[in-house]
């Protein structure tokens, strides 16, 4: 039976007097040590077989914080996915030389930021650093551009969606990010969409390429702000001004080359995040049909009064309702029979990217 060499034992002891943080380097079997005042280490001589050694060094890292060699295993199963450690001192998981004990710790909401900066310390990496970003305004500001500068840095390694996605919406809602960390994640959105994805769904007022304001907004722009108590004229307002021009912009550019799913429900939680406005009713339409049933019905029960102030804009009021009903539950028809992606998943979608980009470009110009 494997056992710590006895060296091994007391230098352990003496970095766990010593260490604020622990850190376990498995390629070259050292065990680091975070301290006040300097980084600590213990090379181990290992007997025997590598993996068993250092399954006996986390034991006895366990025993030392929780008196038992298997004890936070079972929290880290039970409830480290689901950020359920409140309860757990943060210090002492934190000498466990474990990485996804580190990922546990960035869901406690009791961390501090010192306590942030050692688990950053023993683990760094994209999904421990997107858990603390997350927590951006606990954080100490040069901590925080740290782990901005490492996750742009990282980006062109991430081959996931969703973590490309998580990456750039964190980023930016950092307000950390400077104009040539945006110009750097929008150029590599002309490959993968999902980069421009991520603004639309954050601030398209960071977009790089903005557009300019539809033709006939400046015209427009006074009447309707004469309805101040009026969502609907607020967000034709909006629709017609720079913001709204350039989501329009960048979502028919995603549109047409979208490469899966993820990409495709995340564009129309982005349209559904922007034309978002209190209406009554189900919004969470399956067909494009019941989008228009919808609109139809919200056009004659609010939007006679605008409309009849501004006959001129009818077709414009009538597609902002239209895509305030529009949400990822439109692909559940199509997504729920097929994993499709790439050129396959647009050919299944054609009809329902054709209605999408009609209304886009109606509001666009103006006309439907």
């Amino acid at each position: 039976m494997i056992a710590l060499a006895s060296e091994d034992l007391l230098r352990l002891n003496v970095l766990l007097v010593n260490a604020q943080a622990i850190r376990i380097d498995e390629h070259h079997m050292v065990v680091y040590g975070l301290g006040e005042d300097r980084d600590y280490e213990v090379r181990l001589n290992v007997t025997g077989n590598e993996q068993a050694y250092l399954k006996k060094v986390r034991e006895f890292l366990s025993t030392a914080m929780f008196g038992s060699p298997r004890r936070y295993p079972k929290y880290l199963h039970r409830w480290a996915g689901l950020g359920q450690i409140n309860n757990v001192p943060v210090d002492k998981l934190l000498m466990l030389g474990e990485p996804d004990v580190m990922l546990a710790v960035a869901y406690n909401s009791a961390l501090t930021d010192e306590q942030a900066q050692r688990a950053w310390w023993a683990y760094p990496g994209p999904e421990l650093g997107r858990c603390l970003l997350a927590r951006v305004s606990e954080l100490d500001d040069d901590f925080a551009r740290e782990l901005v500068k490492y996750l742009i840095e990282y980006l062109p390694f991430e081959t996931n969606t969703q973590d490309i996605l998580g990456t750039v919406v964190l980023v930016l809602s950092s307000g950390l990010a400077d104009a040539d960390m945006c110009n750097s994640m929008w150029r590599r959105g002309m490959r993968k969409k999902v980069y421009r994805i991520g603004f639309m769904l954050t601030d398209v007022g960071k977009v790089p390429e903005q557009q300019e304001p539809r033709e006939d907004f400046a015209s427009f722009a006074p009447v309707l702000a004469a309805f101040p108590d009026q969502p609907l004229a607020r967000l034709v307002s909006r629709i017609m001004d720079s913001d709204g021009q350039t989501l329009i912009a960048t979502a028919l550019d995603c549109l047409s080359k979208c490469s899966d799913q993820d990409e495709v429900n995340s564009l129309l939680e982005a349209l559904q995040k922007f034309f978002k406005i209190a209406l009554p009713g189900p919004a969470n339409h399956e067909t494009v049909q019941a989008v228009d049933a919808a609109a139809a019905l919200h056009e004659k029960a609010m939007a006679a009064p605008l409309i009849q102030e501004l006959p001129a804009l009818h077709a414009t009021i009538t597609g902002v309702l239209v895509m305030s009903q529009v949400g990822p539950s439109l692909t559940i028809p199509y997504f729920s029979k097929s994993d499709a992606s790439g050129s396959v998943m647009r050919k299944q979608l054609a009809e329902l990217f054709d209605y999408l980009q009609a209304h886009l470009r109606g509001l666009q110009n103006g006309a439907m």
